[in-house]
């Protein structure tokens, strides 16, 4: 079942590869053969993305999802002998660390692409 989930987000990361593009160039580019300058058009991309995935989230947290821990995975740690930790997912170090890592590198992309367009 997890493989199955793996497999249908990669196939929405392929789609979203191609129809990115094809959307930014609706939203930026001009539909004649002039240069468009002006920026009155480029919100929308963004609300459209921030609508759908408040719409996504508000359809998360309503759905009834059932526990995280599948019977094979929970047998599978009994019969192992490991025992699990019981606290919350952000009271883990390494979990918070890798989030605060996550976070510094992707706060890291607009700044260094900010101090390499200041030094051309």
């Amino acid at each position: 079942m997890g493989a199955t989930r793996i497999n249908l987000a990669q196939s929405c990361n392929g789609i979203g590869w191609m129809i990115g593009p094809m959307l930014g160039g609706y939203f930026v580019l001009s539909a004649t053969a002039e240069v468009n300058t002006s920026n009155e058009a480029l919100y929308k991309p963004y609300l459209l993305v921030a609508v759908v995935v408040s719409i996504l989230f508000i359809l998360f947290a309503r759905a009834n999802v059932p526990d995280l821990h599948a019977e094979e995975e929970t047998k599978a740690e009994k019969n192992s002998g490991a025992v699990s930790s019981g606290k919350p997912l952000f009271k883990r170090w390494h979990f918070t660390l890798a989030v605060a890592a996550s976070s510094f590198m992707w706060l890291r992309k607009p700044a260094f692409s900010a101090f390499s367009s200041i030094t051309r």
